[in-house]
């Protein structure tokens, strides 16, 4: 599966890559969400319009404070709060507890805090298996292949706000699939496995292959 550099996805939204792939090694941090969707879809279609970067609770500080020094950047905002129990504060359902947003001369990039001492702790709470992808410095990952390598997400359909709908319709118009279940999509061969769901077939077994 041949995949843009990574290089050329940050430069969308800093100048000085080498450096701000330098800090996503140090500590550890992830890029999620649409733009990883863009990465893995070989930049096409359209081009995100943030990078949503998601980091461990104790480097949270450090990560926005050296990208407002080294990468010509402005605080918008801090959302949240931090301490306690990993499901406080505002967004601590959502697997993280403060959001900021940074405006660089490129675009913007939002720094999640991790609720617990993993980076990707926050994608299992999103809400399609569409967008539970990342990539780090120098590598990727992608839970759900069979399906996000077809353009097609399966969703929570139960109790679906205002915010998660629009998203909704942005996919599609983009010309993405979503679905409840993986039987919807007759062309696709599921498990049979008892007790094993077919979206768990679909991530469980196909995993561990596309990584790198």
């Amino acid at each position: 599966m041949a995949l843009p550099n990574i290089y050329f996805v940050l430069l969308l939204f800093v100048a000085d890559v080498a450096d701000f792939r330098s800090i996503m090694r140090w500590f550890e941090c992830v890029i999620s969400g649409s733009t990883a969707l863009f990465f893995l879809q070989c930049m096409r279609r359209w081009q995100p319009r943030d990078l949503d970067m998601y980091i461990l609770k104790q480097h949270f500080l450090a990560v926005i404070r050296h990208i407002i020094r080294f990468h010509d950047t402005r605080l918008e905002y801090i959302l949240g709060r931090s301490g306690g129990p990993y499901d406080t504060g505002p967004y601590g359902f959502k697997g993280f507890l403060r959001l900021t947003r940074l405006q660089t001369p490129y675009g913007v990039i939002k720094v999640m805090e991790s609720a617990r001492n993993c980076a990707l702790y926050p994608i299992s709470w999103f809400w399609t298996t569409l967008v539970m992808n990342y990539f780090d410095a120098d590598s990727w990952g992608v839970a759900y292949p069979v399906l996000t390598l077809r353009s097609r997400g399966l969703y929570y359909g139960h109790d679906i706000k205002e915010k998660t709908a629009q998203a909704q319709e942005k996919y599609i118009t983009q010309g993405y699939e979503l679905g409840e279940s993986a039987r919807q999509w007759a062309d696709l061969e599921l498990s049979c496995e008892p007790g094993c769901m077919c979206e768990e077939y679909l991530c469980l077994s196909q995993v561990s292959m596309l990584q790198s």
